[in-house]
């Protein structure tokens, strides 16, 4: 791949969706693994479900397309982007024609226990960024980065937070340079991010966006 080879990021339409379920079944397992279960092809399909209820992504999902691949996706959630209780119950009904209650519930309560922060006016959390395997070693992540920065700013936000594994010290460098700040650190969910993503910890990184940032 062209590392000058320019990189098209846009929001997410519902003709986007079957190929960000496929991207992110294919790439991302950690909360999805668990909420969605181990086989791939049953997991892509209950994305497809959830994807049009918002409680998949919560906030505004985007895409990032290289030439005609989906290269990566992400989500930034906003204080109004929660999922309500009534979204999670349509989830679950949604749910239901192809899947047990028992299973439905599951899903949609392990989703909830996951992607729960609280977010105040002005504030962003990037969630779901997701990279292609086939493009993945390649600078991918790091080069969406500014355009992140930008759409967290078009939508109101000064300050964006993320997760990072605690076991990623590479990312966790970059961050560091890029003025990302660790404001918090979640050891609690060690008995299911050890064996699923090989890390104890999740570590809580904020980046203060002071002004608008050029995408490369």
């Amino acid at each position: 791949m062209d590392k000058h080879q320019p990189l098209h990021v846009q929001q997410a339409t519902r003709d986007d969706y079957p190929a960000i379920a496929r991207l992110m079944a294919d790439n991302f397992r950690g909360k999805f693994l668990v909420a969605l279960g181990r086989d791939q092809a049953q997991r892509q399909r209950r994305m497809e479900l959830l994807l049009p209820t918002g409680i998949l992504c919560p906030g505004h999902l985007f895409v990032v397309y290289l030439d005609d691949l989906l290269a990566a996706t992400f989500t930034l959630k906003l204080e109004s982007t929660t999922p309500t209780t009534d979204d999670f119950r349509l989830a679950r009904e949604t749910l239901l024609p192809e899947n047990s209650a028992l299973r439905a519930r599951w899903a949609t309560t392990t989703l909830r226990l996951f992607g729960s922060m609280h977010l105040q006016t002005g504030e962003a959390y990037l969630d779901n960024l997701v990279v292609n395997k086939r493009v993945q070693h390649q600078g991918i992540a790091m080069r969406i980065v500014p355009s992140i920065y930008v759409e967290a700013q078009r939508l109101g936000c000064h300050l964006l937070y993320a997760d990072v594994m605690s076991s990623n010290y590479r990312v966790i460098g970059l961050l560091k340079k890029a003025n990302w700040e660790i404001v918090g650190r979640n050891y609690w969910l060690a008995p299911i991010t050890k064996p699923l993503m090989g890390t104890a910890g999740i570590l809580r990184i904020r980046k203060q966006l002071n002004k608008l940032e050029e995408t490369t």
